[in-house]
């Protein structure tokens, strides 16, 4: 049962100058469930949960020591069950982890395999033999649960390594979200990577893309100015996690429509490489260009010429730093195809770099650095039949993002996390060499000759600081649970563009030989914008009784 969400929103804005964005959205849910775990909340991290019972009596043990680790086995902390049985670790990043129980007079455990996603309580429960843990071997398990979210309230998919690595797809997430993610519809068929290169806008269950939002371990790299896009094109080597939430959100996240969450891959206390490679063009495509066709005047089809790609991956501990670990990924794609009736061959290169840094200061302070770039270069942007290729764009995009995130453990149940963020992208479209004429279009066909209608040279930027807490408390009585996330945000964006007309000319044809219209400009034209927003936002959860949970959200 859960009662109607209220979404109020007040926004503000001002082109070229200082802009504020005060949004204030008041959200209330309630549901009830007939369970009787204790489960967390919905956070931008994920959470191990569970209980801990005496096998003879299923009574809660108390002061069950419980160790979790990566499955390298980097240590990732520990805890002690409290007098319900209960334990928790708060702010994991998504993968997998084991468990380690221990508590004198009764056997030893080891619980593998418990997956970890973003936003998601993984519950882990386990009953303890009597036993000396030094005299018999250690009970090793697999964990057999789900990660869930206990509001009922994660809607979309969340894809990890082994979707990213099994699952048949253009080797891009918007691959993944044309294909896999049924209720989000893209703006282009991406058939086997043919449209590889292109940023995508996304309807999610009929929405604007412009109220979609991005965010990048936990910092939002939407793009200021061309609302739905991100200021990262990431690759799928440098990924963990790719999370799509479609319905409801935290608080934190300000974005009304879907929210595409990018979790990074870090490294471990063991030395791992990776190798990839791909590859599709002839002789391992086939051509549709049957009987029919050829009756129609048609002398070929869209298909590949070349699509490679390769991927380098390394992680391990870092050279001279001590606990330190490290995470590098390289990537290249390179893509030529035939368009019919266009006389070049279109070419997509993407260049991706990311390099990522994990350590701890102290015990409960954990420290991560993050730096990751892309470049993508398109020889003919929008090719197509009938236009020439002086009548295109050269396409060269760059992109950077620079992070830093700093957690700090207060106690088992209490994490305070303070994250700074940078995310820059220069999309730059501009003439080829060689254009001599202004652009010539036919207005019945759309052909074109001569230069293509606009350049454009853009830059965009994003600074975000971000400080977070997380609070989870035993109340009145046992069942009775509350837990308190609260942070602010504050981030200021910034974008300029430059548009051109070649000549500051544009001849518009009907019929095909005599100009009905000719358009002059006066370019080079300058837009700047300036945003700065400041978030407040409060998340309460209630669990009353086992049975009730209450969300209050501002």
């Amino acid at each position: 049962m859960s009662l109607r969400t209220w979404d109020c929103r007040d926004s503000l804005k001002q082109s070229g100058r200082a802009a504020v964005l005060c949004r204030l959205s008041v959200l209330i849910l309630s549901t009830l469930c007939l369970c009787q775990q204790v489960l967390v909340s919905q956070s931008l991290d994920g959470v191990i949960a569970g209980n801990v019972q005496d096998y003879a009596s299923s009574r809660g043990l108390e002061g069950v020591h419980v160790v979790a680790h990566n499955l390298d086995g980097a240590l990732v902390g520990g805890v002690f069950s409290d007098d319900s049985g209960n334990f928790l670790f708060l702010a994991l990043g998504p993968g997998l982890y084991e468990l380690e129980f221990q508590k004198s007079g009764y056997l030893a455990y080891e619980v593998g395999q418990v997956r970890v996603q973003t936003g998601r309580t993984s519950f882990v429960a386990l009953k303890l033999k009597n036993g000396q843990s030094d005299q018999q071997p250690v009970v090793r398990l697999d964990w057999s649960g789900v990660p869930v979210n206990p509001w009922g309230s994660a809607n979309g998919s969340v894809f990890d390594r082994w979707h990213f690595d099994h699952l048949p797809t253009a080797r891009n997430i918007w691959a993944l979200l044309e294909n896999q993610e049924t209720s989000s519809v893209t703006n282009r068929v991406d058939e086997g990577g043919i449209a590889t290169g292109s940023v995508v806008l996304i309807g999610v269950h009929g929405s604007s893309w412009t109220q979609n939002g991005y965010r990048f371990d936990g910092i939002n790299v939407t793009d200021p100015f061309d609302s739905g896009r991100p200021l990262i094109h990431p690759d799928l080597g440098s990924l963990q996690e790719f999370q799509v939430s479609t319905a409801f959100h935290l608080s934190a996240v300000r974005s009304p429509g879907a929210s595409f969450n990018l979790a990074s891959r870090e490294g471990s206390s063991v030395l791992h490489g990776q190798a990839e490679g791909y590859y599709l063009g002839s002789p391992l495509q086939s051509s549709n260009l049957d009987a029919r066709l050829k009756q129609f005047g048609f002398t070929t089809t869209p298909h590949f010429k070349h699509f490679g790609e390769g991927q380098f991956a390394l992680g391990g501990p870092a050279p001279h730093l001590g606990s330190w670990s490290f995470f590098t990924s390289l990537s290249l794609q390179h893509l030529s195809k035939v368009v019919p009736d266009f006389s070049a061959i279109p070419t997509t290169s993407i260049y991706s770099g990311l390099i990522r840094l994990d350590g701890r200061l102290r015990p409960q302070d954990q420290l991560a650095i993050l730096i990751t770039g892309q470049v993508v270069r398109n020889s003919n942007l929008e090719a197509r039949p009938d236009i020439s290729p002086s009548a295109t764009l050269r396409g060269y995009d760059r992109f950077e993002v620079i992070q830093g995130h700093w957690t700090h453990r207060l106690s088992s149940r209490t994490v305070w996390q303070s994250r700074l963020g940078f995310s820059h992208t220069s999309p730059t479209d501009t003439f080829p060499s060689g254009v001599s004429q202004p652009n010539q279009t036919q207005l019945f066909t759309g052909a074109m000759t001569g230069a293509a209608p606009l350049e454009s040279d853009s830059a965009r930027s994003r600074f975000s600081l971000i400080g977070q807490g997380q609070s989870w408390r035993h109340l009145l009585g046992d069942g009775w649970y509350h837990q308190l996330n609260f942070g602010v945000d504050l981030e200021e964006s910034k974008s300029t563009e430059s548009l051109r007309v070649f000549r500051d000319i544009q001849l518009l044809f009907f019929p095909t030989d005599v100009p009905a219209e000719v358009i002059q400009y006066n370019t080079p034209s300058l837009t700047k914008y300036r945003l700065r927003e400041y978030s407040l936002y409060f998340d309460d959860h209630l669990q009353l009784f086992s049975r009730l949970f209450v969300r209050l959200g501002l």
